[in-house]
């Protein structure tokens, strides 16, 4: 998702997803988090996913966040992740 010639478009910053990751897990645990890359479809790994230097595409980050909101139950999962 989101990849040239195999590498990650730069289109969101690492900061972003490791956000997503880590509200996910303080509301759902270590299962709400394989569900969440799950439900977005995403293949990186997760150490990948909670380094801030690591980018991500739009697309992905807009999965991310859609399955965010699926796993919490939470419509306004951007603004929780923000508060978090």
């Amino acid at each position: 998702m989101g990849h040239v010639d195999g590498e990650e478009l730069r289109e969101t910053s690492g900061l972003t997803v490791r956000l997503v990751v880590s509200y996910v897990r303080s509301v759902a645990g270590d299962e709400g988090v394989q569900e969440l890359l799950r439900l977005a479809g995403e293949t990186r790994p997760l150490e990948v996913l909670e380094d801030e230097r690591a980018w991500c595409s739009y697309a992905a980050k807009i999965a991310l966040f859609r399955a965010a909101s699926e796993v919490t139950g939470r419509p306004d999962v951007g603004l929780r992740v923000g508060a978090h």
